[in-house]
């Protein structure tokens, strides 16, 4: 309780409030419970630890919260996640479990999930391993297991083995498949080399067929595994092989890698060899056609005072202009 002075009556603490002196005489005020308690009541009482599952994270409260799935409190004053590896899968808990060996969760989990065919994981694990070429595992594998002599060939993170090793694949040891490289392909079974993609062609790791470079992008440089965009003022026309041609006068490409054909200039600009964007025609000057590798001087009697798009205009009677190119 305290004494109000205003009203002249001794009111009750709220809830979420304490007071610690008794003697009617000390007109303290009513405390806030602090974070991590609570006090449901009015009136005389204690603020009380929330229980474990639960907390309160502002001053004042007249209740704590459940801690949602995937995170645990040993009541205080906010719920900690769940660990990498482990999982909660009901609020108001005071603790995570592990994850079971084969099973894997990120942080905050509210379950855990299957490691895929061709990994394994142990108890307690945020990721899979893979598993080496020369074993394989299935969906939810502890471990991985050898391939057996009728079928000793696997590549790395296998889900099975095979007699031999498959197309994307080459022999690299005894029951070892190793996935050929980026840039590289092939399409035999049982093989011991991959074959280059060559100009013009990419493929990603394990591939058994290359892809053409799309238009507007190119690769000269053998096994690289990426096509490169045409620069700004180039174009390529055409998937496959093939280098990027520089935009003739009058066109210009922008956007590297869009430009499958370079773009006419609009009328009232213009551009040189290789350009990557179109000039406006200066004052003084104009060009009335689309594609135009250069603007025309305004004639003698005529003028142009703005940049761009317009006609040069005759001189207005009682002036003249004398000079070819006059703004």
């Amino acid at each position: 309780m305290y004494y109000d002075f205003v009203s002249r009556v001794c009111s009750a603490c709220l809830a979420g409030t304490f007071k610690e002196f008794k003697d009617s005489r000390i007109n303290t005020p009513c405390q806030s419970c602090g974070a991590g308690t609570y006090k449901n009541t009015t009136g005389v009482g204690t603020c009380t630890p929330c229980a474990v599952g639960t907390y309160s994270d502002t001053a004042g409260l007249a209740t704590c919260t459940p801690c949602l799935a995937g995170t645990y409190s040993t009541g205080v004053a906010q719920c900690t996640a769940c660990s990498p590896g482990q999982y909660q899968p009901d609020g108001g808990a005071s603790n995570c479990f592990d994850c079971a060996a084969g099973k894997f969760s990120g942080i905050m989990a509210t379950t855990c999930g299957d490691c895929k065919a061709g990994t394994f994981s142990e108890s307690n694990s945020s990721s899979c391993t893979d598993c080496n070429a020369g074993t394989y595992s299935l969906d939810g594998a502890v471990d991985c297991t050898n391939c057996s002599a009728d079928t000793p060939y696997s590549r790395d993170k296998a889900g099975a083995c095979s007699a031999s090793c498959p197309a994307g694949t080459y022999i690299s040891g005894e029951g070892m498949c190793s996935n050929c490289s980026v840039g590289t392909y092939n399409t035999e079974v049982a093989s011991s080399i991959c074959t280059d993609c060559g100009i013009g062609r990419i493929s990603v790791s394990g591939a058994s067929t290359c892809t053409d470079c799309i238009a507007g992008t190119f690769k000269l440089v053998p096994g690289a595994g990426i096509c490169m965009p045409c620069a700004k003022g180039t174009f390529k026309s055409f998937p496959g092989a093939g280098i990027c041609t520089t935009c003739d006068a009058g066109t210009c490409s922008s956007t590297p890698g869009e430009a499958y054909a370079c773009t006419n200039c609009r009328t009232g600009t213009y551009s040189v060899l290789g350009d990557n964007v179109c000039t406006e025609c200066a004052v003084g000057t104009s060009s009335n056609v689309e594609g135009a590798s250069t603007c025309t001087n305004c004639t003698e009697g005529t003028y142009k005072a703005v940049v761009g798009v317009g006609d040069c205009s005759a001189c207005a009677p009682a002036t003249c202009s004398s000079i070819v190119g006059s703004s």
